[in-house]
Protein backbone atom coordinates (compact mmCIF):
# COMPACT_ATOMS: atom_id res chain seq x y z
CA UNK A 1 0.00 0.00 0.00
CA UNK A 2 1.16 3.35 -1.03
CA UNK A 3 1.86 6.37 1.43
CA UNK A 4 -1.04 8.08 -0.59
CA UNK A 5 -3.81 5.47 -0.18
CA UNK A 6 -2.95 4.69 3.75
CA UNK A 7 -3.47 8.51 4.56
CA UNK A 8 -6.01 8.57 2.00
CA UNK A 9 -6.91 5.36 4.16
CA UNK A 10 -6.76 7.52 8.06
CA UNK A 11 -8.29 10.39 6.53
CA UNK A 12 -12.02 8.43 4.98
CA UNK A 13 -11.91 6.23 8.48
CA UNK A 14 -11.51 9.55 11.11
CA UNK A 15 -13.69 11.54 9.03
CA UNK A 16 -16.71 8.03 9.20
CA UNK A 17 -15.59 8.08 13.27
CA UNK A 18 -16.38 11.61 13.27
CA UNK A 19 -19.67 11.59 11.32
CA UNK A 20 -21.15 8.33 12.18
CA UNK A 21 -19.50 6.52 15.21
CA UNK A 22 -19.35 9.87 17.65
CA UNK A 23 -21.36 8.65 20.78
CA UNK A 24 -24.95 9.88 21.19
CA UNK A 25 -23.63 11.89 24.84
CA UNK A 26 -20.69 13.54 22.40
CA UNK A 27 -23.41 15.15 19.93
CA UNK A 28 -24.25 18.80 20.44
CA UNK A 29 -27.71 17.47 18.25
CA UNK A 30 -29.08 21.01 18.03
CA UNK A 31 -30.97 20.69 14.43
CA UNK A 32 -32.93 23.07 14.86
CA UNK A 33 -29.70 25.39 15.13
CA UNK A 34 -27.71 23.47 12.54
CA UNK A 35 -30.82 24.07 9.64
CA UNK A 36 -30.09 28.17 10.79
CA UNK A 37 -26.78 27.75 9.94
CA UNK A 38 -27.18 26.00 6.97
CA UNK A 39 -29.57 28.13 5.53
CA UNK A 40 -27.36 31.46 6.23
CA UNK A 41 -24.37 29.26 4.52
CA UNK A 42 -26.31 28.75 1.87
CA UNK A 43 -27.64 32.62 1.44
CA UNK A 44 -23.79 33.56 2.00
CA UNK A 45 -21.99 31.21 -0.46
CA UNK A 46 -24.81 32.85 -3.73
CA UNK A 47 -23.65 35.99 -2.59
CA UNK A 48 -20.20 34.56 -3.17
CA UNK A 49 -19.12 35.51 0.58
CA UNK A 50 -17.42 32.31 1.03
CA UNK A 51 -15.77 33.32 4.14
CA UNK A 52 -19.09 33.53 5.95
CA UNK A 53 -20.47 30.81 4.31
CA UNK A 54 -17.59 28.68 5.26
CA UNK A 55 -18.00 29.17 9.05
CA UNK A 56 -21.75 29.00 9.19
CA UNK A 57 -21.13 25.66 7.22
CA UNK A 58 -18.73 24.73 9.79
CA UNK A 59 -21.15 25.54 12.41
CA UNK A 60 -23.67 23.73 11.17
CA UNK A 61 -22.07 20.73 10.58
CA UNK A 62 -21.07 20.96 14.13
CA UNK A 63 -24.64 20.93 15.77
CA UNK A 64 -25.43 18.01 13.68
CA UNK A 65 -23.37 16.18 11.30
CA UNK A 66 -24.88 15.76 7.84
CA UNK A 67 -23.13 14.55 4.66
CA UNK A 68 -25.11 17.34 2.49
CA UNK A 69 -23.80 19.89 4.94
CA UNK A 70 -20.02 18.34 4.72
CA UNK A 71 -20.42 18.37 0.87
CA UNK A 72 -21.13 21.93 0.85
CA UNK A 73 -18.47 23.12 3.19
CA UNK A 74 -15.89 21.44 1.19
CA UNK A 75 -17.20 23.30 -2.47
CA UNK A 76 -16.73 26.45 -0.08
CA UNK A 77 -13.20 25.53 1.31
CA UNK A 78 -12.11 24.61 -2.18
CA UNK A 79 -13.60 28.06 -3.82
CA UNK A 80 -11.25 29.58 -0.70
CA UNK A 81 -8.09 27.58 -1.83
CA UNK A 82 -8.16 25.06 1.41
CA UNK A 83 -7.89 22.44 -0.31
CA UNK A 84 -6.63 19.56 1.56
CA UNK A 85 -9.88 20.68 4.05
CA UNK A 86 -11.97 20.04 1.36
CA UNK A 87 -10.48 16.91 -0.20
CA UNK A 88 -11.17 15.60 3.51
CA UNK A 89 -14.62 17.04 4.01
CA UNK A 90 -14.96 15.36 0.42
CA UNK A 91 -13.84 11.86 1.62
CA UNK A 92 -16.15 12.35 4.68
CA UNK A 93 -18.92 12.90 2.94
CA UNK A 94 -18.12 9.93 -0.07
CA UNK A 95 -18.08 7.60 3.55
CA UNK A 96 -21.10 8.81 5.48
CA UNK A 97 -23.61 9.03 2.47
CA UNK A 98 -25.65 6.24 2.05
CA UNK A 99 -25.04 3.32 -0.71
CA UNK A 100 -27.14 3.88 -3.78
CA UNK A 101 -27.11 7.84 -3.05
CA UNK A 102 -26.25 9.96 -6.08
CA UNK A 103 -24.13 12.28 -4.30
CA UNK A 104 -21.83 9.37 -3.78
CA UNK A 105 -20.43 9.85 -7.42
CA UNK A 106 -20.04 13.52 -7.02
CA UNK A 107 -17.88 13.54 -3.68
CA UNK A 108 -16.19 10.77 -5.12
CA UNK A 109 -15.24 12.43 -8.81
CA UNK A 110 -14.64 15.89 -6.51
CA UNK A 111 -11.81 14.32 -4.13
CA UNK A 112 -10.09 12.10 -6.79
CA UNK A 113 -9.79 15.92 -8.73
CA UNK A 114 -8.47 17.74 -5.97
CA UNK A 115 -6.11 15.13 -4.58
CA UNK A 116 -3.08 15.98 -6.94
CA UNK A 117 -3.93 20.01 -6.53
CA UNK A 118 -3.60 19.19 -2.19
CA UNK A 119 0.35 20.23 -1.16
CA UNK A 120 2.00 17.45 1.18
CA UNK A 121 4.48 18.79 3.66
CA UNK A 122 6.82 16.14 5.56
CA UNK A 123 8.48 16.88 9.06
CA UNK A 124 11.74 15.52 10.18
CA UNK A 125 13.38 16.16 13.37
CA UNK A 126 16.96 16.37 13.65
CA UNK A 127 19.48 17.16 16.14
CA UNK A 128 20.23 15.17 19.60
CA UNK A 129 17.04 14.51 20.18
CA UNK A 130 15.40 14.02 24.07
CA UNK A 131 13.50 11.42 25.19
CA UNK A 132 9.93 13.60 25.01
CA UNK A 133 9.82 15.95 22.18
CA UNK A 134 6.25 17.42 20.76
CA UNK A 135 5.73 18.66 17.43
CA UNK A 136 3.04 20.90 16.02
CA UNK A 137 2.01 21.96 12.63
CA UNK A 138 -0.02 25.21 13.05
CA UNK A 139 -2.49 24.27 15.58
CA UNK A 140 -2.37 19.81 14.97
CA UNK A 141 0.01 18.02 17.05
CA UNK A 142 2.11 15.40 15.06
CA UNK A 143 2.70 12.39 16.81
CA UNK A 144 5.90 9.56 16.26
CA UNK A 145 3.98 8.13 13.33
CA UNK A 146 3.23 11.33 11.40
CA UNK A 147 6.75 11.98 11.11
CA UNK A 148 8.48 11.65 8.21
CA UNK A 149 5.16 11.13 6.30
CA UNK A 150 3.86 13.30 3.38
CA UNK A 151 0.72 15.06 4.94
CA UNK A 152 -2.02 16.89 3.14
CA UNK A 153 -2.05 20.55 4.10
CA UNK A 154 -3.71 23.65 2.66
CA UNK A 155 -1.27 26.05 0.32
CA UNK A 156 0.62 28.71 2.43
CA UNK A 157 2.14 29.55 5.19
CA UNK A 158 2.77 26.73 7.45
CA UNK A 159 4.70 27.10 11.10
CA UNK A 160 6.68 23.73 12.43
CA UNK A 161 6.98 24.14 16.32
CA UNK A 162 9.16 21.72 18.13
CA UNK A 163 8.91 21.82 22.07
CA UNK A 164 11.26 19.92 24.98
CA UNK A 165 11.69 19.74 28.31
CA UNK A 166 15.00 21.55 29.27
CA UNK A 167 15.19 23.46 25.34
CA UNK A 168 14.50 26.60 23.55
CA UNK A 169 11.12 26.48 21.52
CA UNK A 170 12.54 25.69 17.80
CA UNK A 171 9.85 27.23 15.11
CA UNK A 172 10.15 26.89 11.21
CA UNK A 173 8.07 28.28 8.91
CA UNK A 174 7.48 26.84 4.89
CA UNK A 175 5.72 28.22 2.06
CA UNK A 176 3.63 25.12 0.24
CA UNK A 177 2.26 25.91 -3.14
CA UNK A 178 -0.65 23.85 -4.63
CA UNK A 179 0.29 20.46 -5.82
CA UNK A 180 3.88 21.16 -4.27
CA UNK A 181 5.85 18.54 -1.60
CA UNK A 182 7.59 19.70 1.13
CA UNK A 183 9.92 18.64 3.53
CA UNK A 184 11.19 20.79 6.83
CA UNK A 185 13.93 19.17 8.72
CA UNK A 186 13.30 20.66 12.23
CA UNK A 187 16.78 21.28 13.82
CA UNK A 188 16.12 20.94 18.08
CA UNK A 189 17.34 23.79 19.80
CA UNK A 190 20.29 23.22 22.53
CA UNK A 191 19.95 23.37 26.16
CA UNK A 192 18.50 26.01 27.43
CA UNK A 193 20.57 26.37 29.97
CA UNK A 194 23.99 25.66 27.84
CA UNK A 195 24.34 27.82 25.33
CA UNK A 196 27.60 25.65 23.81
CA UNK A 197 26.91 23.14 20.75
CA UNK A 198 26.71 19.28 20.98
CA UNK A 199 30.31 17.48 20.59
CA UNK A 200 28.86 15.22 18.47
CA UNK A 201 29.35 17.17 14.99
CA UNK A 202 26.94 14.51 13.21
CA UNK A 203 23.95 15.71 15.13
CA UNK A 204 23.71 18.89 13.49
CA UNK A 205 24.11 19.35 9.69
CA UNK A 206 26.48 21.57 8.44
CA UNK A 207 28.55 21.85 11.71
CA UNK A 208 32.49 21.45 11.83
CA UNK A 209 34.59 21.33 14.53
CA UNK A 210 37.80 24.08 14.52
CA UNK A 211 37.75 27.48 15.04
CA UNK A 212 35.45 29.58 12.63
CA UNK A 213 36.41 30.27 9.48
CA UNK A 214 37.71 33.88 8.11
CA UNK A 215 39.26 34.14 12.54
CA UNK A 216 42.76 34.59 11.55
CA UNK A 217 42.62 36.66 8.69
CA UNK A 218 43.42 39.92 10.97
CA UNK A 219 46.97 39.69 9.83
CA UNK A 220 46.21 39.04 5.76
CA UNK A 221 43.34 42.15 6.28
CA UNK A 222 46.19 44.21 7.73
CA UNK A 223 48.51 43.43 5.15
CA UNK A 224 46.10 43.71 2.33
CA UNK A 225 45.63 47.43 3.85
CA UNK A 226 49.38 47.80 3.49
CA UNK A 227 49.57 46.41 -0.12
CA UNK A 228 46.92 49.12 -1.26
CA UNK A 229 48.88 51.95 0.56
CA UNK A 230 52.17 51.12 -0.38
CA UNK A 231 50.57 51.37 -4.17
CA UNK A 232 48.87 54.62 -3.38
CA UNK A 233 52.59 55.68 -2.42
CA UNK A 234 54.16 54.29 -5.49
CA UNK A 235 51.22 56.51 -7.67
CA UNK A 236 52.15 59.23 -5.99
CA UNK A 237 55.86 59.09 -6.71
CA UNK A 238 55.69 58.07 -10.29
CA UNK A 239 53.27 61.23 -10.41
CA UNK A 240 55.59 63.08 -8.98
CA UNK A 241 58.69 61.64 -11.53
CA UNK A 242 56.43 62.78 -14.23
CA UNK A 243 55.74 66.05 -13.30
CA UNK A 244 59.44 66.98 -12.51
CA UNK A 245 60.58 65.48 -15.40
CA UNK A 246 58.75 67.21 -17.78
CA UNK A 247 59.52 70.35 -15.58
CA UNK A 248 63.14 69.64 -15.84
CA UNK A 249 62.99 69.57 -19.54
CA UNK A 250 61.15 72.87 -19.92
CA UNK A 251 64.14 73.99 -17.78
CA UNK A 252 66.39 72.88 -20.01
CA UNK A 253 64.50 74.07 -23.18
CA UNK A 254 64.63 77.76 -21.51
CA UNK A 255 68.51 77.58 -20.75
CA UNK A 256 68.70 76.79 -24.68
CA UNK A 257 66.51 79.38 -25.96
CA UNK A 258 68.38 82.18 -24.07
CA UNK A 259 71.71 80.64 -24.08
CA UNK A 260 72.08 79.97 -27.51
CA UNK A 261 73.11 76.89 -29.35
CA UNK A 262 76.52 77.50 -28.29
CA UNK A 263 76.08 78.55 -24.94
CA UNK A 264 77.64 81.91 -25.55
CA UNK A 265 74.61 83.97 -24.17
CA UNK A 266 73.78 83.00 -21.00
CA UNK A 267 72.56 85.73 -18.58
CA UNK A 268 71.27 85.34 -14.81
CA UNK A 269 68.25 83.97 -15.47
CA UNK A 270 69.67 81.20 -17.54
CA UNK A 271 72.18 80.22 -14.85
CA UNK A 272 68.63 79.83 -12.63
CA UNK A 273 67.09 77.80 -14.65
CA UNK A 274 69.86 75.62 -15.70
CA UNK A 275 70.30 75.04 -11.77
CA UNK A 276 66.33 74.82 -11.17
CA UNK A 277 66.36 72.25 -14.20
CA UNK A 278 68.99 69.99 -12.61
CA UNK A 279 67.30 69.94 -9.46
CA UNK A 280 63.71 68.73 -11.25
CA UNK A 281 65.69 66.50 -12.45
CA UNK A 282 66.96 64.68 -9.25
CA UNK A 283 63.38 65.06 -8.11
CA UNK A 284 62.38 62.87 -10.87
CA UNK A 285 64.90 60.28 -10.87
CA UNK A 286 64.46 59.85 -6.69
CA UNK A 287 60.35 60.12 -6.81
CA UNK A 288 60.40 57.01 -9.77
CA UNK A 289 62.55 55.22 -7.74
CA UNK A 290 60.77 55.45 -4.49
CA UNK A 291 57.68 54.93 -6.54
CA UNK A 292 58.79 52.16 -8.64
CA UNK A 293 59.91 50.19 -5.03
CA UNK A 294 56.65 51.52 -3.23
CA UNK A 295 54.71 49.94 -6.55
CA UNK A 296 56.41 46.93 -6.59
CA UNK A 297 56.11 45.70 -2.49
CA UNK A 298 52.35 47.22 -2.67
CA UNK A 299 52.41 44.44 -5.29
CA UNK A 300 53.88 41.59 -3.85
CA UNK A 301 51.91 42.04 -0.42
CA UNK A 302 48.33 42.10 -2.34
CA UNK A 303 49.04 38.87 -4.61
CA UNK A 304 51.36 36.87 -2.44
CA UNK A 305 49.38 34.62 0.32
CA UNK A 306 49.24 35.69 3.49
CA UNK A 307 51.30 32.20 4.86
CA UNK A 308 53.90 32.96 2.33
CA UNK A 309 54.93 36.53 3.31
CA UNK A 310 57.72 36.80 5.46
CA UNK A 311 56.64 37.90 9.35
CA UNK A 312 58.47 41.07 9.23
CA UNK A 313 56.32 43.91 8.70
CA UNK A 314 56.44 47.31 7.11
CA UNK A 315 55.46 50.55 8.62
CA UNK A 316 56.06 53.48 6.84
CA UNK A 317 56.42 56.79 9.26
CA UNK A 318 57.63 59.79 6.70
CA UNK A 319 56.68 60.43 3.24
CA UNK A 320 57.85 63.30 1.10
CA UNK A 321 58.13 64.49 -1.98
CA UNK A 322 58.90 68.55 -2.77
CA UNK A 323 60.09 70.59 -5.86
CA UNK A 324 63.83 70.07 -4.12
CA UNK A 325 63.78 66.71 -2.97
CA UNK A 326 62.42 63.71 -1.45
CA UNK A 327 62.25 61.33 1.39
CA UNK A 328 61.08 58.06 3.00
CA UNK A 329 61.41 57.10 6.10
CA UNK A 330 59.99 53.35 7.62
CA UNK A 331 60.82 50.19 9.56
CA UNK A 332 61.20 46.89 8.05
Amino acid sequence: MSRTSLVRGCIVGFGSLLVLGTPAWAQPHDAAGAEAMYRRGKEAARAGDWATACSQFAESQRLEPAPGTLLNLADCEERRGQLARAWEHFLQAETALPRGDSRVAFARGRSKALEPRVPRLTVRLAGALPAKVRVRRDEHDLGDAALGVPLPVDPGHHVVVALAEGRKETRVSVLVAEGESREVTVVLALDAQDPSPPRDVRSVPGRTEGPPRGSETGSGQGRSTLGYALLGVGAVGLAAGTVTGLMALLRAGTVKDTCGPDYDRCDGASVDAARQGKTFATVSTVSFALGAVAAGVGVYFLLTPAEKRPRAGLHLQHVQITAVGASLSGAF
